[in-house]
This record gives C-alpha cells, structure tokens and sequence, in this order.
C-alpha cells in the first residue's frame, strides 16, 4: 500500500484531499507546518510527499531541501502543491520537487501521481 504525507496548513484544503483519497488504496497522513513534516518523516517511510509550498513555518522549498538533505529521504518522491499557479517549476526543481500541481488537488491528479507510483 501506497504511504503518503500531506503538508498543507489549511484545514479546508486538509479536509477535502482527505475525502478524495479516500476511494483509493493508500495510507495518507497530514501535517500541517514543515516541522511537523519532518517529525511524521522520522518516525515513518512514505512513498510519496505532497507539500504546499506556502507553509506558516517555513516554505516548501526549504522543507524540500531539509527532506533531500536526509540520506534516507533522497529518493523519496516529492510534489509540490500551490494555489499560486506563478510559482517557478524551476526552483521546485532545484530542491528535488519533479512534479507540480495546483490546488485543489483533482482527483486525476491522484490517479496520475498514483499510476507513476505503482509503475515503479
């Protein structure tokens, strides 16, 4: 089974990732500031991390260069998620994030972040 963290702060964006992940075959788990991130990244393996790149503690730039920066997260798979569409791929990139979306999260997002997953 597919584990994935989500690092969102807002609890309505929280709420509705929950419902639509809910008819697919995973383990989600939430955090809501990159600290608590980190500390859920300590204590379990996860497959793939959605982060927003705005977070009240930190950005999810830094957040994604503090997981890179853990010899045991670096090929960990890590999606960045924005409500600002404008935000640069290309430092995304620089940190590790391969993959972007905008929220909300749609459904076909997660059946094409999923189907990447079980193709590996």
């Amino acid at each position: 089974m597919t584990a994935i963290l989500i690092v969102e702060d807002n609890a309505l964006i929280r709420m509705a990732t929950k419902f639509l992940f809910k008819s697919f075959d995973c383990e989600v788990d939430f955090a809501n500031t990159g600290k608590e991130a980190l500390r859920c990244l300590e204590k379990r393996h996860y497959d793939i991390v959605f982060l927003d790149l705005g977070l009240p503690d930190m950005s999810g730039f830094e957040l994604a260069k503090k997981i890179r920066s853990v010899k045991k997260q670096e090929n960990l798979r890590l999606i960045a998620l924005t409500a600002q569409a404008s935000e640069s791929k290309h430092e995304c990139q620089a940190v590790g994030v391969r993959e972007f979306y905008t929220k909300p999260l749609r459904e076909s997002d997660i059946v094409a972040v999923l189907s990447k997953a079980y193709r590996r």
